[in-house]
């Protein structure tokens, strides 16, 4: 048992009520996610005489713990494409933390997703993935089983194309012949390699599966359409043409998360048919056309990073931190984008990922990250 562990006791837990924090056997294996609920008291005495532990929360900042669950996503499908070994018991575990946070903290989730570049494209596009889906899963009232496969399945999805998919974010030129054969079929290849490693989850390897549908049957692998997509792999297939457009690839610049929001329910552009409306728009709704993590200029020429979203899509909160003159201020400032001093103007494509302290915007108050450091170097006017 871990010297932090510390047994459960009479007390420690109330019947209706969410759990405070993880429940693990004395040899550290997780039995009950922080959050879920007990329904009786026999089910407290099971733990208590089982010998049940808890480990004290981390003091460590929770957008920490965050960056190390991505490192682990990182080391895990690099331990795939390199060894070729059974990840399904590491994916379903990840899979189920990435939905736990997402869950406790979407704006910190959704800033990180949205900042990051310095981890491989194939890892932060099924990061991306899980964490949209999820959001628009558990706004859709879904039942916790079908949302955990939902997740579960976005982390997964693009499995059957490694390692070519980080290959093909570098590439400068157009697909080959066999690099568009592969893409086609890489739905059909993932599915086979979940059921080589053991998954049965029908839901999961459905939404794999039929991922890259679209809703005018112009899509593969089955080219089927509308309400034959099962609803899974239409949310699936929006989340990640999302992620896609707002990420750079080879000389593709990458698009504002507003550009390609706007063009999901523009009946001008050419993905309006191919996409489920309904939940695009409850993807706008979800995240707002100025998601956490995006960079904007404000009325007053401030340059803000969105740090919360709000009801109104186009209205978040943000957090300047140039000024007018593009100096960093030394003491960062919450805005309230509705008034019309702070509106925002238009988002910008700005690199904070290594520079920024992401744990001061996600878990500090505002008097926290006045007198804290915001940026990781000595000089941060690099803007």
């Amino acid at each position: 048992m871990p010297s932090t562990s510390l047994p459960i006791e009479t007390g420690m837990l109330t019947v209706g009520e969410p759990l405070p924090f993880n429940i693990h056997t004395n040899d550290g294996t997780l039995l009950l996610r922080e959050g879920m609920i007990l329904y009786s008291q026999q089910q407290i005495y099971t733990l208590i005489e089982r010998g049940s532990y808890t480990i004290p929360p981390s003091e460590e900042p929770e957008t920490q713990r965050i960056d190390s669950l991505v490192h682990k996503i990182d080391d895990t499908f690099t331990r795939y494409m390199t060894h070729g070994i059974n990840i399904s018991r590491k994916l379903i575990t990840l899979a189920d933390d990435l939905e736990f946070y997402t869950r406790h903290n979407p704006d910190a989730l959704i800033g990180i997703i949205h900042l990051r570049t310095d981890v491989k494209y194939s890892v932060i596009r099924a990061i991306q993935n899980t964490v949209l889906s999820v959001l628009m899963a558990s706004k859709l009232g879904w039942e916790a089983k079908r949302i955990t496969s939902m997740a579960r399945a976005a982390l997964s999805e693009n499995i059957g194309l490694y390692p070519l998919q980080d290959e093909l974010c570098k590439q400068n030129h157009e697909l080959e012949e066999w690099q568009t054969t592969l893409i086609r079929e890489h739905p059909k290849k993932a599915v086979k390699v979940l059921i080589g490693m053991g998954v049965r989850d029908r839901d999961w390897l459905s939404t794999v599966g039929y991922h890259h549908e679209r809703m005018d049957g112009s899509g593969y692998m089955n080219g089927i359409s509308g309400d034959a997509i099962p609803e899974e792999a239409r949310i699936l297939a929006i989340v990640d043409r999302y992620g896609a457009m707002i990420t750079q690839r080879g000389e593709r610049q990458a698009s504002t998360p507003q550009e390609v929001l706007l063009a999901f329910i523009q009946p001008t552009d050419d993905t309006f048919n191919k996409y489920d409306q309904e939940l695009s728009r409850l993807l706008i709704k979800e995240i707002g056309l100025y998601p956490p993590g995006t960079t904007v200029v404000l009325n007053n020429d401030e340059t803000a990073i969105v740090s919360k979203r709000s009801e109104d899509p186009v209205s978040p909160e943000v957090i300047s931190i140039c000024d007018a003159y593009g100096d960093t201020m030394e003491c960062p400032k919450h805005r309230d984008s509705r008034i019309r001093t702070y509106k925002i103007r238009k988002a910008v494509e700005l690199d904070w990922s290594r520079h920024l302290n992401v744990d001061l915007i996600w878990d500090s108050g505002t008097e926290d990250i006045c007198y804290a450091s915001l940026f990781r170097f000595e000089d941060p006017n690099y803007v």
